[in-house]
């Protein structure tokens, strides 16, 4: 057996993307968060528009599960690029709805900074590539003109036809 499929039994889908939508609406939704739950969402088969209510006492979900709620509520706080104090607040309600230790929240929290520098630097190993790509793609349309017969430019073919 997948060993996270074990530390998953009793995952919601549903009751996760719902929590993470109450994280969201706590200071107005952002384009970057509505995007990433509907990312989310969809990866999970989860209908935005039905989704349940999220109980109170989050404290009997699988630990595994409240810890990817956890961490994916506090990287959704980030999407707009900031954490504002009612995203904060709200994380921290969240926390004890979960029943989790403020140690643990506080790993949580180094894994998402950790996550994020980690991006940060996949981020700089591409850059060469990201300023190349316009380069890319003039070659590109030179070279799909060639193939499509556009060769020299008309006045070039017809010199050379003349011949």
């Amino acid at each position: 057996m997948n060993m996270m499929n074990h530390l998953l039994d009793g995952f919601s889908p549903g009751l996760y993307v719902s929590t993470l939508m109450k994280v969201a609406h706590s200071d107005g939704i952002h384009p970057s968060q509505r995007e990433m739950l509907k990312r989310q969402a969809e990866s999970l088969g989860v209908d935005l528009d039905g989704l349940p209510d999220a109980p109170n006492d989050l404290s009997s979900l699988p630990w595994a599960t409240r810890i990817l709620v956890y961490r994916d509520a506090l990287i959704l706080t980030l999407a707009d690029g900031e954490s504002s104090d009612a995203e904060q607040r709200h994380l921290v309600d969240l926390s004890e709805r979960m029943a989790l230790p403020s140690d643990v929240m506080s790993e949580v929290s180094a894994w998402v900074k950790d996550y994020e520098k980690l991006l940060d630097r996949m981020d700089a190993l591409l850059e060469p590539a990201r300023r190349l790509q316009p380069v890319a793609a003039d070659h590109a349309a030179d070279v799909a003109a060639l193939g499509a017969g556009g060769g020299p430019t008309g006045a070039e073919s017809d010199r050379s036809t003349d011949r």
